[in-house]
């Protein structure tokens, strides 16, 4: 397997961990809005970052301040290169990423990746 392949598996592996845990704080933490909404971005963050890793972004791109937590970069990145849209994103999404990614994106840059 390329290491572009590898690389945009191992951000796919990563999302559905943390999709999985969102829904898991979800069902057994309701009331944990916040940390629940964090790993739904996050997973969303990881799952774009496969689409321009799958086209050859290396890690150093990926992390960069032009693309690194901005959701909205990515989306419009993994859209430039095509393979986006191979997925079920519709428009609607895609509004609904770029709005939901805004304060994620701010708060997610004082973090470590």
């Amino acid at each position: 397997m390329s290491a572009p392949r590898r690389l945009a598996r191992d951000f796919l592996q990563h999302s559905v961990e943390f999709r999985d845990a969102a829904a898991r704080l979800h069902d057994r933490k309701p009331f944990l809005f916040h940390p629940t909404f964090y790993c739904v971005l996050h997973s969303i963050e990881l799952a774009l970052k496969a689409h321009p890793a799958y086209a050859g972004f290396g890690l150093s791109e990926l992390r960069s301040k032009t693309l690194g937590h901005d959701l909205d970069a990515l989306l419009q990145a993994a859209s430039r290169e095509g393979t986006l849209d191979k997925s079920a994103l519709d428009a609607f999404d895609r509004k609904t990423i770029a709005w939901g990614g805004k304060d994620y994106s701010k708060n997610a840059s004082n973090t470590p990746s």
